[in-house]
């Protein structure tokens, strides 16, 4: 006997969907473990009317720094469709994440906006977002200041730059030779192979 009860509910119907505010308060421990706590990210909320925004900033305690990496606003009473705003979305649209939602507070996406109607879509998008080379760059860039700013008197001694002899210094009393001797030219000489004019 045929089952004429089908179920045409789609996967991502579950009993255990989660907040978009407590996705992104994972993401930021996740990065901020991620870094050792170089950089720290922080879920921002703000309330309105009718929308609740979330703001997704990154925080570098070395620079006294933050940047806001995304924001991620829904409807107070329906937090799905949520929308995720992005720079790395304003370079393409993607026809696969709906551009309007009718119903919802916000029935018209900017251009660097893309919209997720169920919590998988949503993680998605946060993929994307966290994937893309904006991402990417301001993370490791942030990253990467932070750990300059951090260094110790110690690691900058042994930097290779401080492993020359000292200008003040012949060369011979430093330990090294004269610039003749190995064969360099001086300021005016040519450039390095890696070096452009």
């Amino acid at each position: 006997m045929a089952d004429d009860r089908p179920d045409l509910l789609p996967p991502d119907i579950q009993p255990s969907v989660r907040l978009p505010i407590v996705i992104l308060r994972v993401q930021a421990a996740n990065l901020t473990r991620r870094t050792g706590g170089v950089i720290q990210a922080e879920v921002v909320t703000t309330e309105g009317d009718r929308q609740v925004q979330h703001g997704f900033d990154l925080i570098a305690p070395a620079l006294s720094y933050r940047e806001r990496l995304f924001s991620v606003r829904h409807g107070k009473q329906r937090v799905f469709p949520v929308a995720v705003q992005a720079p790395c979305f304003s370079k393409q649209r993607d026809s696969s994440f709906p551009m309007k939602f009718p119903r919802s507070p916000f029935a018209k996406l900017d251009e660097d906006e893309r919209a997720a109607g169920t919590e998988s879509e949503f993680i998605e998008l946060l993929r994307q977002v966290f994937s893309s080379t904006e991402a990417k760059a301001a993370i490791t860039s942030l990253v990467a200041q932070s750990n300059e700013t951090r260094a110790s008197p110690a690691d900058a001694a042994i930097a290779p730059e401080n492993l020359r002899p000292k200008t003040q210094d012949s060369p011979r009393e430093a330990g090294g030779t004269a610039p003749e001797e190995e064969g360099e030219q001086s300021a005016g000489g040519s450039e390095g192979p890696c070096e452009s004019g």
